[in-house]
């Protein structure tokens, strides 16, 4: 467990992996802790004038959150979980959702026309 915390480093993409993976065996408090570690960690390299952007950050935080939804509700599979956190913490903190919700279903594995609403709304 002490081995954890360096799975915010960097963008956080092999760290995402591993909390997928084994959200079980981490355990809901220690992805929680990871989620607000994240966090912490982007805002203050952003705040200090590091290079690099909220992005690829905000996809680790999400999927993050969704592997602890998970947890908490086991009837909600993972992959949706994880998908809908990802796009709905990143495109709540950028101003673009629709090219975050293209880059979510592209980062998952999806094609991208499953993100079109259906039937539509009109």
């Amino acid at each position: 467990m002490i081995n954890a915390l360096p799975l915010t480093m960097f963008l956080g993409s092999s760290g995402l992996v591993v909390v997928t993976e084994h959200g079980q065996t981490l355990g809901l408090a220690l992805i929680i802790l990871l989620v607000f570690g994240k966090i912490l960690a982007t805002a203050g390299a952003i705040s200090t004038g590091f290079i690099g952007g909220p992005i690829f950050p905000l996809l680790f935080v999400g999927g993050a959150a969704g592997t602890a939804v998970n947890l908490i509700f086991p009837s909600i599979p993972l992959a949706l979980a994880v998908g809908c956190t990802m796009a709905a913490l990143t495109a709540a903190a950028l101003p673009a959702p629709f090219m975050i919700t293209i880059v979510v279903l592209l980062v998952t594995g999806l094609p991208a026309t499953e993100g079109i609403p259906w039937p539509p709304i009109f």
